[in-house]
């Protein structure tokens, strides 16, 4: 008696046979029963088996064979050099000797479903008792077992495919961030990353047909470490400056020779920019390190005028002399950044020197209906809470102080800046004050003669 794993049986019994023959069918995990039985003659010469005297069985096993494994592209057949690097929508169908009852079974190294549906670059999109057909979906590589039902672990019941897809950057096509993949007139392929000031660098991915980057084989190349980094289909500025990418299949021969069956290259630019904190006022004596994204040695600093603000031409680092408004210019050297990719060489840093706490204005008029906007000089970040105002009418001619309402003044939700709108005519003052680790620091603004509008 022979049956294989689902129970069908491929054979009858065979009698009178010590060493019968058994013919594989179709490939699966069968068994072959022998029985013995008693032999007896009847009067007319017939023979029959009365009574098992024993039995032992051998399991035996029908190999998988692939009776044709073939790929197309577009309806037309791949020949076998096409077939060593596919493309994304390539088609590829696979025929055996499976059975019905014991079908075709895929898998790959990252998704064992049976439907590769998880892989990222092969998809099962139909399949027979004996043929599956499966789908290049993204680019990579995979391996890829094609098995019977019952042959899971079994050499003999499987067969192995390594699965190389062609890798290749997808232009215009935004990441989460926004950016994209572009061209220079030449067909050079670039992207840029973000140039938010005062922002770090966050890991940005580069839009590619690699659906999922940690399990598609990839190896992730960055052209200069010290200007970005290059992980699982993502990059992140280190420092400005312009270096290539790359990503494919890579192997390396016994040499160490590094070799690629598919790979895609494009140029990340990363910006110049402003980073650290945004500090734009400063009291008489205090220093400020300055802080960009481009190497210290690439970067010459220098001041708008040496009285008020002085910084040390390598290091950036700024120092307050004396009160007033300049300009710190951190300029970087011209290369492929500024001169091919036209981005900014030069950064500006507006800063307000003042001697304590201050005021943007120490007076100003303002008419009846109309608004006026103060802002408090403050040289770190302070809570609302901690700067506060009052309102003082100024006496008139006659030597009486107003007591209606002159001036109504609001304050924004961070506390530095004062809506001042006209109500009646008069002279106000605002005396502001900020808490600065417990010294009250004041100034005061005249909000000067408050005149009707004419209409």
């Amino acid at each position: 008696m022979v049956s294989d794993s689902a129970g069908t049986k491929y054979a009858d019994t065979v009698e009178g046979v010590a060493g019968p023959t058994v013919y594989g069918n179709r490939a699966g995990k069968a068994s072959v029963t022998a029985t013995y039985y008693t032999k007896m003659y009847g009067p007319d010469g017939s023979i029959t088996y009365e009574q098992a005297l024993g039995s032992d069985s051998v399991d035996l096993i029908v190999p998988l064979k692939i009776t044709s494994f073939k790929a197309y592209r577009n309806g037309v057949e791949l020949n076998s050099e096409q077939m060593l690097c596919y493309q994304v929508g390539d088609i590829i169908e696979i025929t055996s000797n499976a059975s019905e009852s014991n079908k075709l079974f895929v898998e790959t190294d990252s998704d064992k479903t049976g439907n590769l549906v998880k892989d990222g670059i092969v998809q099962k999109i139909a399949a027979d008792s004996s043929k599956v057909r499966l789908k290049i979906v993204g680019g990579g590589r995979t391996n890829l077992r094609v098995r019977t039902a019952d042959g899971d672990g079994i050499s003999s019941l499987t067969a192995s495919y390594q699965i190389t897809a062609e890798v290749k950057y997808v232009d215009g096509k935004a990441n989460s961030a926004g950016h994209s993949i572009q061209q220079l007139a030449d067909g050079t392929r670039y992207i840029v990353l973000s140039d938010e000031d005062f922002t770090e660098f966050t890991e940005e991915e580069l839009p590619s047909n690699i659906i999922y980057p940690t399990t598609a084989g990839i190896t992730y190349l960055t052209g200069d470490k010290d200007i970005f980094t290059y992980k699982d289909g993502s990059v992140k500025g280190v420092h400005a400056g312009v270096a290539k990418a790359t990503a494919g299949v890579a192997s390396i021969d016994i040499e160490g020779n590094l070799g690629w069956s598919t790979r895609d290259e494009v140029n990340v630019v990363v910006p110049f920019k402003k980073l650290g904190n945004n500090v734009s006022n400063m009291n008489v004596g205090d220093t400020l390190q300055l802080k960009t994204s481009a190497k210290p040695t690439e970067i010459t600093w220098s001041t708008s005028d040496n009285s008020v603000v002085q910084v040390d031409p390598t290091t950036g680092l700024v120092t307050a002399i004396g009160a007033g408004k300049a300009t710190i210019y951190a300029t970087r050297v011209d290369d492929a950044l500024s001169t091919v990719y036209k981005q900014n060489n030069q950064l500006a840093y507006e800063i307000t020197v003042i001697d304590g706490f201050g005021l943007s204005l120490t007076s100003m008029s303002v008419n009846v209906g109309d608004t006026q906007t103060l802002e408090a000089l403050v040289t770190n970040s302070p809570n609302k809470e901690d700067i506060a105002f009052t309102i003082v009418n100024q006496a008139n001619a006659a030597g009486v102080v107003p007591t209606e309402t002159l001036i109504e003044v609001t304050q924004s939700d961070d506390g530095k800046s004062f809506t001042v709108k006209g109500v009646s005519p008069g002279v106000a003052h605002i005396n502001v004050t900020q808490n600065i680790n417990g010294v009250i620091k004041s100034n005061m603004c005249c909000i000067c003669y408050n005149t009707s509008r004419e209409i």
